[in-house]
C-alpha cells in the first residue's frame, strides 16, 4: 500500500493526442517526464541531468550537485554526449558535445506494481569515448526491472592527474559515483528500489564497476555488480598521468617536461576550444585514464591504492559478482601482424633485475610462437589473455576467496553479431565485448540486420540470465528449457577455473583456456 500511495504522489500519467503515453516523475531537482513513444511497454527518459560539470578552473574537479527546476524537464533529449575525438556514431547521429553531459536515462516498464531491482550500466570507449545511449536496455526494462545508464566526462576532461588541487585525477570516476548518488536519492520514484542497485559495464565501463566497488566514495550506492570484459587488477586502466598530460599538449606544439607547476599553469592556459581540438587530435586507443590519486583528504580520492592491493586486503564492501570474458578478446587490441619482445611483459610485474624481464619476456614469445613465427593466432591469445582472461579470472577466484558469491563465464558463441575489428585480422571469433552486443542493443542497428535463429536464442539466454542476476543474484535460479545448465558460484580456493562455457551448448565447469591461465599464473608468480 505504501508504495501504492508513493507512486500516486510522483508519477502522473496521461495519454497524447496521438496515443503516445506520457508520464510525469517529480524528482528531487523538479519534475521530468518520460514517455512510451520508443516501445509500448517501456516508459523512457531520455537526458536527465544528475550533476553539474564544473568549469573555469575547476573543470577539472569533482563535479556539483545538479540544479534545482521550477519548469517541468521534457526528458526527451538522446543526442548530448561529453566532448571526445571523432567516434563511429558521428557517422549515423547527430551527437551534440557539450561539458554540460553529466546525464543519465531510465527505462521502466509501463505497469509497475511493486518496487523493481535496478541495474545501473557504465558505458566502454576506453576513459576517450563513448555515451551512455551508445546502448539501450529497453528489452531488459521489458523483464521486469529498471535499467539505467550515465554519461561521464572523458579524455583530458575526466582524466587529467596532475595531483593538484587543480587537476586532482579521476573527475570521470567522480561523474559516475555523483551518478549513483542521484539514483539513490530519486529512482524509488521511478519505480525502483534503491536498496536493489546492480552496477553493470563493459571493457573501461567494466574495470570502472569493479573500482566503485574498491571505492570508499561509493559505499553503499549499490548492492551487486556485473563486470563485462575487464577487471580492474589489469594493467591496461592505469596511465603515467604526466607522461600522457605532456604527451598531449604535444599536440599544440607545446613542448615541456613533467614539471607539475608548468603543466597546471599550461591547462590553465588552454581554452575548452582548445582541449577539445586537442581530443579530435588524440588517435590513440587509450591516453588519459585511471591514477592513483594524491591529493586531498581520504573521503575526496576515489582510488588511491592499487585494486589488486585492496582485494588482497579484504578491505571493501563485498556484494554478489558477475564477471566473465569472450574467447577473443584480443581482436580489439591487434593492430599489427608483428610482435616485439619488450613490449609483452605487463607494467605490473616487478622484476629484480633486467635480465629476469627479458627472459619473461622471450619465455612469453616461446609460449604464444612457439614455431618462432609471429601470427595472428598468437597475437590474438596474447593480448585476450594478458590484458582480459588472466585478470578477470585472477580478481574472481581473489572476491570468491573473500566470501563473495563469484559467477564466472566464457563467452565462446560465434555468431554475426561482433563489432569490425579496427585493422585485418585473419581470426575469427567473439571479438571484445561481443556478447555485450547480445545483452542490450547496441546504437548501430546494422550489427543486427543478418541475425539468425540461433543469434536470437543467444540474445534471450544472455538477457534472461542478467536480468536474473539482477533481480535474485543468480545467474540462473534454476534450470528452464532456456537455461539448461545450472551455474554454481565459484568455491573458493578451488584448483581450477570454474566457470560457464556460454556457447550453442552451454556447459558449466570445463577449463579450456587453464594451460594458457597457469602459465600467466606462473608468471606473476615469479616476480
Amino acid at each position: 500500500m505504501l508504495l501504492e500511495l508513493v507512486l500516486f504522489s510522483t508519477l502522473s500519467l496521461f495519454v497524447s493526442a496521438s496515443d503516445v503515453l506520457y508520464r510525469d516523475v517529480e524528482t528531487e531537482e523538479g519534475l521530468v517526464r518520460g514517455s512510451n513513444v520508443d516501445r509500448q511497454d517501456v516508459f523512457s527518459y531520455y537526458g536527465i541531468p544528475y550533476a553539474s560539470a564544473p568549469t573555469g578552473a575547476d573543470r577539472f574537479k569533482a563535479p556539483l550537485p545538479p540544479t534545482k527546476r521550477h519548469e517541468l524537464f521534457n526528458a526527451n533529449i538522446r543526442n548530448i554526449i561529453c566532448p571526445q575525438r571523432p567516434i563511429f556514431s558521428d557517422t549515423f547521429l547527430q551527437l551534440n558535445r557539450t561539458i554540460d553531459c553529466l546525464r543519465l536515462n531510465i527505462f521502466t516498464p509501463t505497469t509497475i506494481e511493486k518496487k523493481l531491482p535496478v541495474m545501473v550500466y557504465i558505458h566502454g570507449g576506453g576513459w576517450q569515448e563513448g555515451y551512455g545511449m551508445i546502448f539501450n536496455p529497453s528489452a531488459l526494462a521489458q523483464r521486469g526491472i529498471i535499467a539505467v545508464n550515465i554519461n561521464y566526462r572523458l579524455g583530458v576532461h575526466g582524466f587529467l592527474c596532475l595531483g593538484t588541487e587543480f587537476a586532482p585525477g579521476n573527475a570521470g570516476y567522480k561523474d559516475q559515483a555523483a551518478a549513483l548518488r542521484w539514483i539513490r536519492s530519486n529512482i524509488a520514484k521511478f519505480g525502483g528500489d534503491p536498496e536493489k542497485v546492480t552496477l553493470a559495464g563493459s571493457s573501461s565501463g567494466s574495470f570502472s564497476v569493479e573500482l566503485h566497488m574498491l571505492s570508499d566514495m561509493s559505499r553503499g550506492l549499490f548492492s551487486q555488480v556485473i563486470l563485462e570484459s575487464v577487471s580492474a587488477i589489469s594493467d591496461s586502466g592505469f596511465s603515467a598521468p604526466l607522461d600522457t598530460a605532456e604527451a598531449f599538449l604535444n599536440q599544440f606544439g607545446i613542448t615541456t617536461g613533467k614539471n607539475v607547476t608548468q603543466l597546471e599553469y599550461l591547462y590553465s592556459s588552454l581554452s575548452d576550444a582548445a582541449l577539445n581540438q586537442g581530443l579530435r587530435g588524440a588517435n590513440g586507443l587509450l591516453g588519459f585514464m585511471t591514477c592513483l590519486e594524491t591529493y586531498g583528504s581520504k573521503s575526496e580520492r576515489f582510488i588511491d591504492r592499487k585494486p589488486a592491493d585492496i582485494i588482497r586486503e579484504s578491505d571493501y564492501e563485498k556484494r554478489p559478482y558477475l564477471t566473465g570474458v569472450t574467447a577473443f578478446e584480443g581482436i580489439e587490441i591487434y593492430s599489427k601482424p608483428s610482435i616485439e619482445l619488450d613490449e609483452l611483459v605487463p607494467s605490473n610485474i616487478n622484476f629484480s633485475s633486467e635480465e629476469s624481464r627479458r627472459d619473461a619476456a622471450k619465455a612469453i614469445y616461446d609460449f604464444y610462437f612457439p614455431t618462432g613465427e609471429v601470427t595472428d593466432e598468437g597475437i590474438v591469445d596474447y593480448y585476450t589473455d594478458r590484458i582480459f582472461v588472466y585478470p578477470s579470472f585472477t580478481s574472481a577466484k581473489a572476491h570468491a576467496k573473500n566470501s563473495l558469491p563469484v559467477y564466472v563465464y566464457l563467452f565462446t558463441y560465434n555468431g554475426t553479431v561482433n563489432l569490425p575489428p579496427k585493422s585485418q585480422v585473419s581470426v575469427k571469433g567473439p571479438g571484445h565485448v561481443a556478447h555485450s552486443l547480445y545483452i542490450q542493443d547496441y546504437d548501430y542497428s546494422e550489427l543486427y540486420k543478418n541475425m539468425t535463429a540461433d543469434d536470437y536464442v543467444m540474445q534471450n539466454r544472455l538477457r534472461e540470465m542478467w536480468a536474473n542476476f539482477v533481480k535474485f543474484g543468480e545467474p540462473i535460479p534454476s534450470t528452464t528449457d532456456l537455461l539448461p545448465v545450472s551455474w554454481p558460484p565459484l568455491t573458493p580456493g578451488a584448483d581450477g577455473n570454474q566457470y560457464l562455457t556460454i556457447d550453442q551448448q552451454m556447459k558449466y565447469g570445463e577449463d579450456p583456456l587453464k594451460r594458457r591461465y597457469q602459465f600467466w599464473s606462473r608468471l606473476y608468480g615469479s616476480q
